[in-house]
């Protein structure tokens, strides 16, 4: 083989070996890049089940509240007619008082 064969076929092995170097660099950068967005979707996934989490405890107290304003607004109604019963008798006795007071 002469010199400038040589040459050439060194020539390509040289742009070979910086073309498998090049494309290796690429391969790790990719791969690299590859786990940083797996690591990250980890953590978002580790974010988003807390905040679920999060999200059913609050749902079951607004539930438990809800229940307790039920309780308290049938007390309220309860009350209500209660005084209203009151009121009836209250005024009842006053029609009674000046009806005595009128026979007297």
């Amino acid at each position: 083989m002469t010199a400038f064969e040589n040459a050439i076929i060194e020539g390509f092995t040289v742009e070979n070996d910086f073309l498998a170097r090049a494309q290796f660099e690429t391969m790790r950068t990719a791969d690299a890049e590859k786990d940083a967005v797996r690591q990250e979707l980890f953590r978002v996934k580790e974010a988003l089940a807390v905040a679920l989490h999060e999200r059913a405890e609050l749902s079951a107290e607004i539930d438990r509240c809800k229940q307790v304003v039920a309780v308290q607004s049938t007390e309220l109604m309860d009350l209500k007619l209660r005084i209203a019963h009151l009121d009836g008798q209250v005024a009842a006795y006053g029609r009674r008082q000046r009806d005595a007071e009128v026979e007297a």
